[in-house]
């Protein structure tokens, strides 16, 4: 079963007017303007965009996504610098920085989506592993990042994150790949670890904590977060309860079950159970 991604519009037979073999790619990369991030950036958010919205053979896409995944996080970084430390709200110069690592990340985790979406859609992969637990990792990490720079700046999540979330690690659950850790991603953190701390997160009230706490509450819930547990809701029945409950298809966060007027909501999907680590 396919995660119900909403994907960029592409156009059949459109010509990219982009750089995509790998020599022109390389050559690409060695003109970004790394000594201004923003400038880098929004060169690199245009030549993404484009790539999402264009026709291109899966194994090129895969390879050129591989090749922008750490350039985008180094330019996520440069970006994080301008912007961390000044005081709410931003200054327009600063907020310009957050608002484009934002747009770069959702960009990749996009990249990455039309990547899963491809192959999952072949009935065939005759060569190669199965590349699916890398592109659910680089989603997961994406949409995360994402998050992370709405909360520690105080705006409002983009539409459409929490339900690519959702989506995302269900189809891992599902498909029995929540545990996994892939060795080409270079992020010794399962998917479900990944999706679990963002559930955390944002149930830890970060609008309503300085910025400097950030890295302090990220810390606390990558040492204790195992103590939370998550399962789906068919699992109820084995004497698990949940004190959150999660929505695969809404575009929300965990919601407390104690707003919920039935006992048993059967569009329920998942259920987060935070009591150990509240202990």
């Amino acid at each position: 079963m396919l995660p119900r991604y909403v994907l960029p519009t592409r156009e059949a037979g459109r010509n990219l007017n982009v750089e995509t073999r790998p020599k022109q790619v390389e050559a690409w990369l060695s003109r970004l303007p790394l000594s201004n991030p923003v400038q880098a950036a929004e060169e690199t958010v245009d030549y993404v965009t484009l790539l999402n919205r264009g026709e291109l053979a899966l194994d090129a896409r895969h390879k050129i996504a591989e090749r922008l995944a750490p350039v985008v996080e180094d330019l996520v970084a440069a970006l994080h610098e301008q912007y961390s430390q000044m005081p709410l709200p931003l200054p327009a110069r600063q907020q310009h920085a957050a608002d484009l690592a934002r747009r770069l990340l959702r960009e990749l985790a996009d990249a990455y989506k039309i990547l899963l979406v491809e192959r999952l859609s072949r009935r065939f992969n005759l060569f190669g592993g199965n590349p699916a637990p890398l592109y659910l990792q680089r989603i997961l990490l994406a949409l995360q990042a994402v998050l992370e720079i709405s909360y520690e700046t105080h705006d409002p999540v983009p539409r459409g994150v929490w339900v690519d979330l959702h989506q995302t690690y269900n189809h891992a659950l599902r498909s029995n790949l929540k545990d996994a850790i892939p060795e080409a991603g270079g992020k010794m953190i399962s998917l479900e670890q990944i999706y679990k701390s963002t559930l955390l997160l944002a149930l830890a009230d970060p609008y309503h904590f300085p910025q400097i706490e950030m890295p302090w509450a990220k810390d606390l819930i990558a040492r204790f977060s195992n103590l939370a547990t998550l399962f789906p809701a068919e699992e109820v029945t084995k004497g698990q309860a949940g004190l959150f409950v999660i929505e695969v298809n809404t575009d929300t966060p965990p919601t407390p079950m104690v707003r919920e007027s039935h006992p048993m909501n059967p569009r329920w999907d998942m259920l987060l159970n935070t009591t150990e680590l509240a202990k």
